[in-house]
């Protein structure tokens, strides 16, 4: 029986399963083809095996492991670690070292030394905001401060007012603030709703800046002062009570 030569081309057989010399000894390609006994059952079965083998070998070149590397999907396999790593990772919680109320109704008289922080708006029995400064904790070696949270006791409330906290943005004293003697504020405000209990607002942006510049603590304010007639207040305790106000810094 004549062998066929065109079914495949030689370029694309392995070299042990092609042989071009009719006189030569018996051929592997005989010896595995169809009706020989042998192991495998036809040249497309041979080409099959080399094809699948080499389209492996292709398809591993540039594959890692995400398991190993977090770079695993770039195009040139890189991967590069953190040149350092924050020793220290975690929530410090801090209470307040300063703080105090002043009152557009007495623009004179400190409360420095009262349990209570006030923060009101009233066209009538005027505005109230709340001055509250914490001992900043130190930043851990190779750290940076990931989120921040100031929280507040509040034991009265007279409804759910958005109430908004800013950076100070200059300086102030417990037994020195008044109403005109009070610090100017800087950044953007952060809000909460007014309630009973813990209120928290999330000043990541506002500590993150008293890292990198100037800390004065932070003022507490309605966000709409002089409301209509008695108005609304908000009784916060401060450090002088059994509630202390606390910041919480996570460093990462």
């Amino acid at each position: 029986m004549a062998r066929r030569r065109d079914q495949w081309p030689q370029s694309l057989l392995a070299p042990w399963a092609w042989h071009p010399d009719d006189g030569a000894a018996p051929r592997l390609h005989e010896k595995v083809g169809a009706g020989r006994g042998g192991i495998l059952t036809s040249r497309a079965l041979v080409l099959s095996v080399v094809l699948s083998v080499g389209f492996m070998a292709v398809g591993m070149v540039g594959w890692t492991s995400g398991a190993f590397s977090s770079a695993a999907d770039n195009a040139g396999n890189n991967f590069q670690a953190a040149t350092s790593f924050c020793v220290s990772p975690g929530t410090v919680t801090v209470t307040s070292d300063a703080d105090t109320y002043v009152a557009s109704a007495t623009p004179t008289t400190n409360y420095g030394t009262q349990a209570d922080l006030w923060v009101g708006s009233s066209v009538n029995s005027g505005n109230a905001r709340a001055l509250v400064a914490f001992p900043m904790p130190a930043v851990p070696a190779n750290c940076t401060v990931t989120s921040a949270t100031l929280r507040l006791n509040a034991v009265y409330t007279g409804g759910a007012r958005t109430i908004q906290v800013t950076r100070a943005a200059t300086a102030w004293t417990q037994t020195g603030a008044t109403w005109n003697v009070q610090p100017t504020s800087t950044g953007t405000a952060v809000t909460t709703t007014s309630a009973l209990g813990w209120n928290s607002w999330t000043v990541t942006a506002l500590v993150q800046a008293i890292y990198s510049g100037s800390d004065f603590g932070f003022i507490v304010r309605d966000q709409t002062e002089s409301a209509p007639g008695a108005g609304f207040f908000q009784q916060y305790q401060s450090f002088e009570s059994a509630t202390d106000p606390e910041l919480l810094v996570t460093f990462a």
